[in-house]
């Protein structure tokens, strides 16, 4: 009952604090600004691949049905810009799964030898962002096979000819997605949307800060502490509240993305995955700010903190919009990313991360208010991290020993 009257408590400072709202009214015009622009500019599909001169940068299938094609492999491993995978047959489900970006078929008929004219294919998936770079890539090296083949042919036969082999472009799925609300580009709906789904989790730092280590310098946690009120009660109130406030703003974001006909495949699969995502980072937040001394050691913390987190999201949505892996299902961004496109989900992994992520705060959010209990910690002089790794295990011990 305690816990409940704590996070009433809470929420009311939150909601009556007008610097968070007024960056929760920013964050809302945000959204309702920027979503319904880029979704009108990337329905096109006109997304440039990014770092198209990295070595190795495109990954292309090749299935090579000749017994002549020397030339042409040279050219296509010489090129620095590809990735070489030799299949034996087409491998519809690595092109579906973002292994490779295309798939480069040599026909049968294919003689270097020869003085026929040839056609291969380049089958190209347009949801993939390499979908331009593979083109470019593949042509230059088809281009100077082809050169190659020609010289040798006119050496021979004492007389131009034409141009050996064409390179045929074979779209194999369309750069937009399709659903009953319209258009939406791939890129749109796998990488910008999850970014826009966590801007709330981003605002929670300065709430757990202000609550936790704003209440130690203003002295007003002393009264809390030396209340009837549990220690857990009040770790409790705290992550409670901050949770709830949270939350609502992430279900909000949802509704606000369906009013702008934003299509969400998972919704409701999506926002418990974003749900458990945002308490983890909300109890690691909270586990920073209290061994925090002062609100300027705390923002540092939760700096450091989020611009881990915002790396960790940028680099695993690029992974699954460049090179999507099955396994990577695991990792939460990745997951939320194929939960809203609806696309490469696996729910064993969804199931798996929940638990995770459940486990993960249970603990921290038990180690957080054994951290409650301590006057070193509160007050100070704070103990050493291996001091209260030490005293942990001890408790751990006693308590395991108590239970035998």
């Amino acid at each position: 009952m305690k816990t409940f009257y704590l996070i009433k408590h809470e929420l009311s400072g939150i909601f009556s604090n007008k610097k968070f709202m007024i960056g929760f009214t920013l964050q809302l015009l945000l959204l309702m600004a920027i979503v319904p622009t880029f979704s009108n500019f990337l329905a096109t599909g006109n997304i440039k691949s990014a770092v198209p001169t990295m070595r190795g940068f495109v990954p292309i299938g090749v299935v090579d049905n000749s017994y002549d094609s020397s030339i042409l492999l040279e050219s296509l491993k010489n090129n620095e810009k590809l990735e070489i995978k030799f299949f034996d047959e087409i491998p519809s489900k690595s092109l579906q799964r973002g292994e490779i970006s295309s798939i480069l078929v040599i026909p049968e008929d294919y003689e270097e030898k020869s003085g026929s004219r040839v056609i291969i294919s380049l089958i190209i998936d347009q949801a993939n962002l390499k979908r331009e770079s593979v083109f470019d890539a593949v042509s230059k090296s088809v281009a100077d096979a082809s050169s190659k083949i020609r010289l040798l042919r006119e050496s021979e036969l004492g007389v131009s000819v034409l141009e050996p082999i064409e390179l045929k472009k074979e779209l194999l799925n369309p750069v937009m997605i399709e659903k009953k609300e319209g258009k939406f580009s791939s890129f749109f709906l796998g990488y910008l949307i999850p970014l826009i789904l966590f801007f709330p989790i981003f605002t929670s730092g300065n709430l757990i800060v202000d609550m936790i280590v704003g209440e130690k310098e203003r002295r007003t946690i002393e009264s809390l502490l030396t209340s009837p009120i549990d220690t857990k009660d009040i770790a409790l109130g705290k992550f409670g509240a901050i949770f709830i406030f949270i939350s609502f703003q992430t279900f909000l974001w949802l509704i606000l993305l369906r009013i702008l006909k934003i299509p969400i495949a998972n919704f409701g699969t999506v926002f418990v995955v974003l749900v458990a995502v945002n308490a983890a980072v909300i109890v690691t937040a909270m586990l920073f700010s209290l061994y925090s001394i002062t609100v300027k050691e705390a923002n540092i913390a939760m700096m450091l903190l989020y611009v881990a987190l915002f790396v960790g999201l940028i680099v695993s949505l690029s992974m699954e919009y460049f090179n999507p892996v099955s396994a990577f299902g695991i990792i939460p961004f990745i997951n939320i990313s194929r939960l809203i496109v609806g696309k490469g989900i696996n729910y064993t992994s969804t199931i798996i991360l929940i638990l995770s992520l459940a486990v993960y705060t249970s603990v921290v959010l038990l180690i957080s208010t054994k951290l409650f209990e301590r006057d070193d910690v509160i007050f100070g002089p704070r103990p050493a991290p291996f001091d209260l790794i030490n005293d942990f295990t001890e408790i751990g011990r006693a308590s395991c020993r108590e239970r035998v």
